[in-house]
């Protein structure tokens, strides 16, 4: 069975389906099929792959800092009402302790 890199999944490089001697596909429950060209070739998907590429793109989509958290904290900091219970803070040094 030739392995498929999830991560290329936009690839053209992906494999071909398997069809038996009738021509029909094999093994396609939960699989989605995508014409790639007018041709015979064709890229199986199993949903759970297309789930994740899904995720993934949401993922890249989602900025690397909320900035407005950032501010809002920020002027917390910045106006004295930013409080931390000192429990949270010891939880926090004897969890990174550890």
């Amino acid at each position: 069975m030739k392995s498929v890199d999830l991560n290329a999944i936009n690839s053209p490089q992906q494999t071909r389906s398997q069809k038996d001697e009738h021509g029909k596909q094999q093994g396609s429950e939960g699989v989605r099929s995508l014409p790639v060209s007018a041709g015979a070739d064709e890229i199986r998907v199993s949903d759970t792959a297309a789930q994740i590429a899904n995720l993934v793109s949401r993922a890249k989509g989602t900025p690397d800092v909320r900035q407005d958290r950032v501010d809002a904290l920020r002027e917390l900091v910045h106006s004295g009402q930013y409080e931390v219970p000192a429990g949270d803070i010891a939880a926090a040094i004897v969890r990174t302790e550890k």
